[in-house]
């Protein structure tokens, strides 16, 4: 398939250059607006940037293109320039243009073209230069069909070696939930295309969510929260034949409408609806969600993704084992029938389950030990990092700033929900 070949381009792209940013430490970080367009906002939470989107699809689209039109550039060159570092694989084609031709193995909603739409807009006014539109990986404009491949990037390249958990109850030291997140990831991008985004859809019924991931990336998935506070990410969980899903939907894509119809009430009924058997990889969906009743503790799930799937949705659910209590862990392994992962999955998994189960020696899992957790599962890739709570509405990030050095060495820059939202 030509996304394992894509696969071959880790080794070609390991050397491309990044742009420090340092993180941001303390409790009460600046938060700062630099530019603005219709209702949304261009800022930064201590060094990290953020924009805040609102409005309709077009005009959050729109906005994302005129506040992020440098960075748009960049990111989809960078992952322009690794698709054809591939060169030729047998006698299959590959490269950015041959992926582009066979996207029309994906469907793509309605939403997201008309989002894409004003993306292209915003990136036409805020650089009317045609030169300061050209991808060097193509010679050529940056054009719509570009950013809309620039959305299956996930699908195609598929590189998570991912490690979470969730802990609350005996674990934490107020029973509230905590979630630690490690996206580990070629440094394919370079730094200053980091961001993070809060959208506030017009839509009815669509929620408020809190994510970050890559200027021009319109999906969800690094660790992405709403306003019931039901929080939702993936994990690759192997290989799989994608073609068992015909016209798949982009799964970050599909993440993301997950996350903003997920309820407090019934959190995997969104994930069934646009998830399962909808999107073309094999991945490990971890859900949390806050508790259903007074008394009742979190409520944590593994949705243990593969296509072409026959068995219930019911029975690829994967909850807390009670082996740590209050806990549920999730790296790269199935376990639910054969375990696929290798060596070096189970040792992050062993890692994280061994930390979780030794409270007395370490102490109750609060944020610095939720980032010594993540740290002693992150690997040369990890490029981000995130610490969640839930209840309180806020999110810590860290970035890895070059090739080499781990996101969980830097400091985490908190994202208080109200605030980020707040911003104008």
């Amino acid at each position: 398939m030509y996304r394992l070949h894509l696969k071959s381009m880790l080794a070609a792209t390991a050397a491309l250059a990044f742009l420090s940013v340092a993180g941001s430490a303390g409790e009460a970080p600046t938060i700062t607006v630099s530019q603005r367009h219709g209702q949304s906002c261009r800022g930064t939470v201590g060094s990290l940037p953020v924009l805040v989107l609102r409005g309709t699809h077009r005009e959050r689209g729109e906005a994302h293109g005129s506040l992020g039109a440098k960075e748009i550039i960049k990111t989809c060159d960078a992952v322009a320039t690794a698709v054809n570092a591939v060169g030729k694989a047998g006698t299959e084609e590959t490269g950015w243009e041959a992926a582009k031709r066979l996207m029309s193995r994906f469907q793509y909603p309605e939403r997201f073209q008309g989002e894409l739409e004003g993306m292209m807009q915003g990136i036409q006014a805020a650089l009317p230069e045609a030169k300061d539109r050209t991808l060097k990986a193509t010679g050529a404009e940056v054009t719509l069909e570009d950013l809309k491949m620039l959305q299956c990037a996930g699908d195609v390249l598929e590189l998570m070696r991912c490690s979470q958990f969730s802990a609350w109850g005996s674990l934490t030291p107020d029973g509230s939930t905590i979630i630690g997140r490690n996206l580990d990831y070629p440094p394919i991008l370079p730094q200053d295309t980091y961001c993070a985004f809060a959208v506030a859809p017009a839509e009815e019924r669509l929620q408020k969510t809190l994510d970050a991931t890559w200027f021009g990336m319109i999906g969800a998935g690094m660790a992405c929260l709403n306003e019931e506070g039901v929080y939702l990410s993936g994990n690759d969980a192997g290989r799989e034949d994608p073609s068992l899903v015909h016209s798949p939907v982009p799964a970050a894509l599909a993440l993301r409408m997950a996350e903003e119809t997920a309820r407090a009430s019934d959190p995997l009924a969104a994930v069934q609806h646009n998830i399962d058997q909808k999107t073309p990889l094999a991945l490990l969906y971890h859900i949390v969600a806050p508790a259903g009743s007074e008394g009742q503790g979190s409520r944590a799930f593994i949705f243990e993704h593969f296509p072409g799937a026959t068995s219930p949705f019911a029975a690829r659910i994967r909850r807390p084992s009670g082996t740590p209590p209050d806990a549920l862990i999730v790296t790269n392994d199935p376990l639910i029938g054969a375990a696929t992962g290798g060596s070096e999955v189970c040792e992050r998994y062993a890692r994280i389950e061994k930390a979780l189960s030794d409270l007395e020696a370490r102490g109750k899992v609060d944020f610095e030990r939720a980032r010594a957790i993540l740290d002693s599962a992150s690997v040369s890739d990890t490029q981000y990092s995130a610490v969640v709570s839930p209840g309180r509405k806020e999110m810590r990030i860290a970035v890895a700033p070059a090739p080499g050095k781990r996101a969980t060495k830097q400091d985490y820059v908190i994202f208080q929900w109200e605030a980020v939202f707040g911003l104008r």
